[in-house]
């Protein structure tokens, strides 16, 4: 008996066939399968399967029981869960091995390895550390010639998996950092617009990168920041993809203020009228969404706030959860549609939602999904929403939509649909 990995060696967006031969027909076997990510943290699934007539076991067959249910040749991998509860999963930015285990009767029979790969074969990696700009880039071994620029949320940092996988895909790939980071402040505060403005115009320059238009794309307080800098510098950025973002401007994190400035000057901003920090009396994990809907039946403050969508230059996506539970990022992402429409928008704009999902949708696809985990610099137990089997479907759907609008909305293409009046929503 053998359990068969095929490939042996992935990227981490596809799913390989796992197999386990030799066994007698209608045996249940257990599939138990673990791996260890970039903190070092355990994380492990599993499921049972019943061998067909030929006495083969294997994912692409329902699981009879186990941590996912049904039949998903993923579901091993995203339904992985952790040995410590509310714990994120921080993923590696070149390869995490994962093992299987194969078991009947609790003797395991087979074991093998197999290698998830975020940076495929000739994808380079380099820190940037440039004028003041920080952040890694990862280059493509064959080039497109797109250039991506990612941000992060209100956990600030860099996501190195994210960006890794995009240039597996042929994107140059830029994450930004802009707090929370060697080098930048710690907490998100005054940050200058101009500083995003100058790392789009320094990776437009790149070598092989065809335009000097960069793709954008954020979650979070960054999808909030790249519908911000898209209306603020319409002629630089596009096209944008802003996952579970808002339609207003927010305060810091970390910090009460203003979290962006512009020209020296702080933007006018909302406030969930908390601070900085979350009350006590709340229960954990902390749903934040019901302060974010309180907050914005403030209608002077909510005109003072919007973001200015209407001067972009460029097709818009916006991918959010319907049960996101850190924000309303479904109807923040509905104000924006309809401001578009309300202003005859001249460039082609999407929002697609997912139902069951929270604000984990935009995460790397296959990899394990949480409801709550602790907050790098809240430091606080969030409520993401949405249960793990939705959230991990539609992490699978928004990958592939976001791949394929990024390189069908892409920035050569601009000054075409710029004369095409069909270029509409």
């Amino acid at each position: 008996m053998a359990v068969r990995i095929e490939p042996r060696e992935w990227l981490v967006d596809e799913v390989p066939r796992i197999t386990v031969d030799g066994l007698r027909p209608n045996t249940t076997v257990r599939i138990d399968a673990h791996e260890t990510d970039a903190t070092d943290q355990r994380w492990a699934s599993w499921a049972t399967f019943r061998a067909d007539s030929a006495g083969i076991a294997g994912v692409d067959q329902p699981a009879i029981a186990g941590t996912y249910a049904g039949r998903d040749p993923s579901g091993l991998f995203w339904s992985m869960q952790a040995e410590t509860d509310g714990t994120m999963y921080r993923s590696r930015s070149d390869y995490v091995v994962t093992t299987f285990e194969v078991s009947i009767d609790n003797d395991m029979i087979a074991r093998g390895e197999g290698r998830r790969v975020f940076a495929g074969p000739g994808v380079r990696r380099s820190e940037v550390d440039d004028d003041g700009l920080r952040g890694v880039l990862f280059e493509p071994a064959e080039s497109n010639g797109l250039a991506v620029m990612t941000v992060q949320g209100s956990g600030g940092g860099v996501n190195e998996s994210e960006v890794a996988l995009l240039a597996s895909r042929g994107f140059i790939a830029l994450s930004l950092a802009h707090f929370n980071y060697p080098g930048r402040p710690a907490v998100l505060l005054n940050a200058p617009l101009e500083y995003f403005e100058a790392a789009g115009r320094w990776l437009g320059e790149r070598p092989g990168v065809r335009t000097e238009r960069c793709i954008l794309s954020g979650q979070s307080r960054g999808g909030e920041l790249v519908l911000l800098l898209a209306a603020t510098f319409p002629k630089l950025f596009g096209p944008i993809v802003a996952i579970v973002p808002s339609s207003q401007v927010w305060g810091g994190m970390g910090a009460s203020g203003s979290a962006w400035t512009l020209a020296g000057e702080p933007l006018r901003y909302m406030t969930t009228n908390t601070g900085e920090h979350v009350p006590a009396e709340l229960p954990r994990p902390v749903a934040l969404t019901p302060l974010f809907e309180r907050a914005m039946q403030n209608d002077e403050r909510v005109n003072a706030t919007t973001i200015e969508i209407e001067r972009a230059e460029s097709p818009i996506l916006m991918l959010s959860g319907a049960a996101d539970a850190m924000w309303p990022s479904s109807s923040f992402s509905e104000r924006v549609m309809s401001r578009l429409s309300g202003y005859s928008y001249r460039w082609p704009y999407r929002h697609v939602t997912y139902p069951d999902a929270g604000h984990l949708v935009g995460g790397i696809p296959n990899t394990p999904v949480v409801t709550h985990s602790i907050h790098p610099v809240a430091h606080t137990d969030f409520a993401y929403g949405g249960s793990i089997p939705g959230t991990a479907a539609a992490r699978t759907n928004s990958w592939a939509v976001r791949l394929s609008f990024m390189r069908e909305a892409a920035p050569e293409t601009l000054s075409a649909q710029a004369r095409d009046p069909r270029a509409r929503r």
